[in-house]
């Protein structure tokens, strides 16, 4: 559940939420201080409430989700925020990255080298803090983090040993995109980016079904047409589900079967739900080209990024051997 964070958020309130059967509360902290937070929420003493109700959901044995809004106004901040969180002992951050509709405007969007930067610290930090992060309306986090994970895996190197082990021993990313890998990685997400209308729909109020609340664009109402029926076998639902029919870049990636791209950011930026993602840094190989893909801004992260498919795929299928010095435990 995720209710707002307001002085009605009481140790007593949170206890009946638990009590009725709630396993997680999931707040929204989108400042690293009361200022910056407040600001943002546009109500003064937000901050104050979102950690009380943190910690009394901690106190009565809830676990405990933190979301988060990447916007121009925090894009800095990862590593402070996280700091903050490493100290409420959440189960999981979840980074939201903006879609520019509805009240998410498009001077609150960072820009496409941003959003890599973010993803590249996201990735270390998923490595460094003892709590799970997940990435929101950001497929395209996938092209960073499995190279990089091939890359760890090369090198040898773990993630936090209190959590998941490692993002490079998930095998269950199916890396080599046959369609036949494990349904979900260690971490217990699907290997499969859920996508606007893949993996997901959306009944609105008035009874459209949409592909997701931030692809408004109706395929049928539930009041004369199955819910099965639109999702399995409308045109739209089905285009989407098709990668390979995507226009431009994201038509020929080789990462599209992990990826997809945001379908309602494309659709938000160009009016286009097919149309290549927009704030994907990522450039694969045009088909037949002599080109190689070209998918970093860091030259920090040169040796992950040069990293081709293939070798992505060999890297993470490779058994880790694990190989203990004598009367080591």
């Amino acid at each position: 559940m995720t209710p707002a964070d307001t002085e009605k958020m009481t140790r007593a309130t949170i206890q009946h939420m638990k009590d009725a059967g709630l396993v997680r509360l999931a707040v929204s902290l989108d400042g690293h201080n009361k200022e910056s937070h407040d600001k943002f929420r546009g109500v003064e003493g937000s901050f104050e409430w979102t950690m009380d109700s943190i910690r009394f959901a901690r106190e009565i044995g809830l676990e405990v989700q933190m979301n988060t809004t990447v916007t121009r106004f925090n894009k800095h901040r990862a590593h402070d925020m996280a700091a903050i969180l490493a100290k409420e002992n959440p189960t999981l951050w979840s980074v939201f990255f903006l879609v520019p509709v509805g009240r998410g405007g498009r001077h609150l969007r960072i820009s496409p080298k941003e959003h890599e930067e973010i993803f590249h610290e996201s990735y270390d930090l998923n490595r460094e803090m003892p709590f799970d992060i997940k990435t929101t309306a950001a497929q395209y986090y996938r092209w960073v983090m499995i190279p990089r994970a091939a890359m760890d895996r090369i090198e040898g190197v773990h993630q936090n040993g209190n959590r998941n082990n490692s993002i490079a021993s998930s095998l269950g990313f199916n890396a080599a995109g046959s369609g036949n890998g494990s349904a979900h990685t260690v971490a217990g997400r699907s290997s499969k980016g859920v996508n606007d209308g893949r993996g997901f729909v959306f009944i609105s109020h008035l009874g459209d079904v949409i592909p997701s609340g931030f692809l408004p664009v109706s395929a049928s109402n539930v009041r004369n047409a199955s819910l099965v029926d639109t999702y399995r076998d409308h045109e739209m639902f089905r285009a989407l589900r098709r990668p390979k029919g995507y226009e431009n870049k994201c038509g020929y990636c080789d990462y599209n079967d992990v990826c997809d791209g945001s379908r309602s950011r494309a659709w938000a930026v160009t009016g286009n739900y097919l149309a290549s993602e927009s704030y994907c840094t990522y450039r694969s190989q045009w088909p037949g080209a002599d080109r190689p893909a070209s998918n970093t801004y860091r030259d920090d992260h040169a040796a992950a990024s040069s990293l081709t498919r293939a070798e992505v795929t060999a890297a993470l299928m490779k058994q880790e051997e694990h190989v203990l010095a004598p009367g080591a435990d």
